[in-house]
């Protein structure tokens, strides 16, 4: 999880919700990702790209975006929203197009009935930052409900892991994690296994 307790805070804390704390940005994009504030960015345009193996299925309703607020005036308040996962049929902007057997890509998107909850909770922090309230929150990102089709592979097996954030429908996806390894990460969570798809 990410607090932030002023503001602005730089939309590179969004994009990296959706990474454990063990992998690491890419320098570059963590820069230009610094200058944009999410507090600004339209909701509808945020997008976050997984390039991930084909045998995980992220069930519906299975990664959420939630969002936590309190401050001087307001009671602590949460919010969750369930992202929507599509996987990616065709070129898209910045994204690569080589992937390899056995893997695929997936866009995570809020969808269009969360959109305009997600704005009022925008407004809310950004009314009590004008007026000079100190507050404090988080922004997370919750995995759960994913599976593994077919037999898991062996523990020293490497599994594609790698994500990209893209902020405006004209932008291209811009790189924030390359080449990790998703059982790496499990192993070292203390999971090495993935459940068996039902």
């Amino acid at each position: 999880m990410r607090t932030f307790s002023s503001f602005p805070f730089s939309i590179a804390v969004l994009a990296l919700l959706f990474l454990p704390s063990c992998m690491s940005a890419n320098p570059i994009s963590a820069a230009k990702l610094s200058t944009l504030s999410p507090l600004d960015s339209n909701p509808a345009d945020l997008r976050a790209a997984i390039r991930l193996p084909a045998s995980l299925e992220l069930g519906k309703a299975s990664v959420k975006l939630v969002m936590k607020w309190s401050s001087t005036v307001t009671a602590p308040m949460t919010q969750e929203y369930p992202l929507e996962i599509t996987e990616v049929t065709k070129s898209v902007g910045g994204l690569p197009t080589n992937l390899a057997s056995g893997e695929k890509m997936v866009i995570l998107a809020l969808s269009a009935a969360d959109v305009e909850p997600f704005r009022a909770f925008q407004r809310k922090m950004k009314a009590e930052k004008a007026a000079g309230i100190n507050g404090r929150g988080s922004l997370s990102a919750d995995f759960s409900g994913g599976c593994w089709r077919g037999v898991y592979p062996a523990a020293d097996s490497r599994q594609p892991l790698e994500v990209w954030l893209q902020t405006a429908p004209a932008d291209d996806f811009i790189p924030l994690i390359q080449g990790s390894d998703l059982q790496a990460m499990l192993s070292r969570a203390g999971e090495p296994t993935l459940a068996t798809c039902q």
